[in-house]
């Protein structure tokens, strides 16, 4: 038992440094995300001015559009090429005052349901992050 022991307090001494940088590690894939966004951003909600209905050609398997254009023509021109799907998306505008400078912006995103999980129309609120430091950087939670 005293060998045990003995062992034991041989590893917690000679790999101390090793637990410290694996804590140091956990807090901080734990605790930086919170961090920056308390420090770096604003939460606020903001209200959407118009709502257009475009489509975005997609490559097979990839998550970035290729093209954003009216529904018709988007399909008219991708007929031919058969790795393209082409899918319906709501693109939402609404307009904020940027904590970075105070200035007005107007900004887009896609969204098919504002906070209260009603389907977004004008005169919708949303929640987005503003930057404190870049007047036109923002993120939606």
């Amino acid at each position: 038992m005293v060998a045990k022991k003995a062992a034991f307090q041989f590893l917690r001494q000679r790999y101390a440094w090793q637990y410290a940088l694996l804590i140091a590690a956990l807090a901080y894939l734990f605790l930086w995300d919170p961090l920056r966004n308390w420090w770096a951003y604003e939460t606020t909600t903001a209200e959407v001015t118009a709502v257009r209905s475009l489509c975005a050609a997609f490559e097979r398997a990839h998550a970035i559009p290729v093209e954003v254009d009216e529904c018709d023509r988007l399909r008219e021109k991708m007929a031919t090429r058969s790795d393209i799907v082409v899918k319906p998306r709501l693109f939402a505008t609404f307009t904020y005052r940027s904590p970075a400078d105070n200035s007005a912006q107007t900004a887009s995103v896609v969204r098919e349901h504002d906070d209260a999980g009603r389907p977004i129309s004008v005169g919708s609120r949303i929640s987005v992050q503003l930057s404190r430091s870049e007047p036109t950087v923002f993120r939606i939670p």
